[in-house]
């Protein structure tokens, strides 16, 4: 799976990287992309892992980039997407999603405003933009773009513009994106 996932060709997703705060280096040649349910476990795990990652290990070497993907199977996953939404709006995606991600066994709707003033985010503001038509119209389109991108479960990863199907664990992360970073640097392969 893993060699399928990264051997070069085939048709790449259509992704709006616009639409997407990154992490990392926002010009970096590799983009990542997860798409991601905030109340998803394994997206618990995998996608602040990504995050150090693209903030340590491979700093400045690449992107990553978040697309909600609210899954109906798990309750208040819109409105943690939403949330996603509204502090991405507002600048603090990634300080968000990790307290999220970090509080997730203490999950409710109604602790979303007093984690995003715990970030730095204006509770009003953030409250404002949760219920903006706006907010709900990008959540709309990240998980309309996911589907037509063959999304079916979080996390999803996109490497370069390409499923990524393989081991999710830390090492296995690094291996892979190093090995794109490589790959986007000529450098082997």
């Amino acid at each position: 799976e893993r060699a399928r996932s990264m051997t070069p060709g085939g048709k790449r997703a259509a992704i709006d990287l616009a639409a997407a705060p990154a992490a990392g280096e926002p010009k970096a040649k590799v983009a990542v992309v997860v798409y991601a349910c905030a109340r998803c476990r394994l997206c618990s795990k995998v996608v602040p892992e990504l995050h150090r990652l693209a903030t340590s290990s491979l700093r400045g070497k690449l992107a990553l980039h978040l697309r909600p993907f609210p899954l109906s199977s798990h309750k208040g996953s819109a409105e943690g997407g939403l949330a996603f939404v509204a502090a991405a709006r507002l600048g603090k995606l990634w300080p968000f999603l990790l307290k999220l991600y970090a509080e997730y066994d203490r999950f409710a709707p109604e602790r979303l405003a007093e984690w995003a003033g715990a970030v730095g985010l204006d509770r009003a503001a953030f409250g404002r933009e949760l219920a903006a038509p706006a907010t709900r119209a990008a959540l709309v389109e990240a998980k309309k773009e996911g589907i037509r991108n063959g999304v079916d479960s979080t996390p999803a990863l996109f490497i370069a513009g390409r499923r990524y199907h393989g081991d999710l664990d830390g090492e296995a992360l690094l291996d892979v994106l190093g090995e794109a970073v490589d790959r986007a640097e000529r450098r082997a392969y």
